[in-house]
Order: C-alpha cells, then sequence, then structure tokens
C-alpha cells in the first residue's frame, strides 16, 4: 500500500471510526490519512472471472442509481473570524469543497442569506438555523467552538441520524456536558485532535458518512418499492 500524499510504503497506524464502522490508514511519514484499499484479481479465470462480470454490473446500476442521490448538506464550525479556530475553519472548507466537487450541495450557514419574517426583519438565529436543518438533508458539526457546541447541543436530538457531530478529544466543562448529552440519545460525537486535522482522516470520514447515508436512501427506496410490489401481488389475489 503507498500513501496518496507521499507515495511512501514505510508503514501505516491504523484509526479506527467506530461511529462510521471504518479503519484508516494514517501514513508514518507524512502523517496523511489514506482509505484502505480493495484488492482485485487481475486476471482471474473460469468461475472467477463471471463472478468478477457480475460484480462490475451489479456496481455499474448502483453507481447509475447513486447520481440520482444528491444532497443538501450544512456544514457547521468555527467562523472565518474565529482566529483561534483558523485551522478548523479550513478543514469546514475542505469538507465543503470536497463534497461540492462530488456534487453535492454543500453550504456553511452563513452562506444561506437572512430569513425575513412576514415585517421583514431576519429571524433570530436559532429559529433561522432550526428552519434551516429542515430545508437540509444532512448536517456536520465541527463543534469547537461556542457557537457550533450550542448547536450541538440545541438540535442534534431533532436530527439525530442526519447529523454527524466531531468533538475536540479531551474537553472539559460545556463541551463535556454536550458530550454525555450526545450519548445519552445515541449519538455520541465523534472524537478529534490536532493530528487528526494535519491528517484529512476528518475530511475522509465526513466524506464518507455523507456517501453512506447516500447508499442507504438507496437501500431504502428498492426496499419501499419491493414493498409495493408485494402489496400489489398480494392485494391481486386476494380479489
Amino acid at each position: 500500500m503507498k500513501c496518496t500524499g507521499c507515495h511512501s510504503e514505510e508503514g501505516f497506524r491504523t484509526k479506527e471510526i467506530h461511529r462510521l464502522g471504518r479503519n484508516y490508514y494514517i501514513c508514518r511519514k507524512c502523517g496523511k490519512a489514506n482509505r484502505p484499499i480493495i484488492w482485485e484479481e487481475t486476471n482471474p479465470t473460469g468461475w472467477a472471472k463471471k463472478a468478477l462480470a457480475i460484480a462490475t454490473e451489479v456496481r455499474g446500476k448502483f453507481l447509475q442509481s447513486l447520481t440520482g442521490y444528491k444532497f443538501r448538506i450544512l456544514i457547521w464550525g468555527p467562523s472565518e473570524q474565529n482566529m483561534s479556530k483558523a485551522d478548523i475553519y479550513q478543514k469546514r472548507q475542505q469538507i465543503r469543497d470536497t463534497l461540492r466537487e462530488k456534487d453535492q450541495d454543500a453550504f456553511f450557514s452563513e452562506e444561506i442569506p437572512s430569513i425575513l419574517d412576514a415585517l421583514g426583519n431576519p429571524l433570530p438565529i436559532n429559529v433561522a438555523e432550526l428552519f434551516q436543518t429542515e430545508a437540509f438533508d444532512l448536517v456536520i458539526n465541527l463543534a469547537d467552538s461556542s457557537g457550533s457546541l450550542i448547536e450541538a447541543e440545541k438540535f442534534t436530538e431533532g436530527l439525530l441520524l442526519r447529523c454527524l457531530i466531531w468533538l475536540r478529544r479531551g474537553s472539559r466543562g460545556f463541551q463535556s456536558g454536550v458530550a454525555t448529552q450526545l450519548a445519552n440519545i445515541g449519538q455520541p460525537p465523534i472524537y478529534f485532535d490536532d493530528d487528526d486535522i494535519k491528517s484529512c482522516i476528518i475530511t475522509l470520514a465526513s466524506e464518507d458518512w455523507v456517501h453512506a447515508m447516500r447508499t442507504q436512501e438507496v437501500n431504502w427506496d428498492i426496499l419501499e418499492e419491493r414493498i409495493n410490489q408485494y402489496r400489489l401481488r398480494r392485494k391481486r389475489w386476494i380479489q
């Protein structure tokens, strides 16, 4: 396995993200995170060749289906003005831009124009953000500032599986309370540290989570279609 950053083969350490059920491999030389590589047989013969042809066909159909699942995604976290959290803001940018490159509609809350009430006055921030979450499919929260921690505290229970929260490891005080609250509702955060910021694992894992949610949406729609087909057949049989 070669590192996608420095192309080194000197070795990797494993980093597991339990929430996603995935392992990532951190290059010991440059510190960059890498996804696992799935090795395929290069020149299969006999039944292995036929099996590979079937797998290729199925993957093609899946990828074709996936193109129809485009999500709106909010990226919460420290703002550009928060100079003490400049590295986290840059990570927000990286996640947003990576998702946009994959044809997903990713935005910061601050990029959405103010929502006005019936008199033309801007809604309070907490109310506006609540309505934003209704208009978006998913939320990724790099909860490393007072604002993003409050968002995690107030909105996660309503969002549940639609929200992915990153929280700095070793957090205390209010941050620790938020972590406990999230665990109590079954949505524990993914913890990160400075090494994770540098390795880009936060971006990789966030992108993988969005992709997993898109895949799950395809799965649900296929199951729903099969259930409806069964109901139709059963109705005809009863008649």
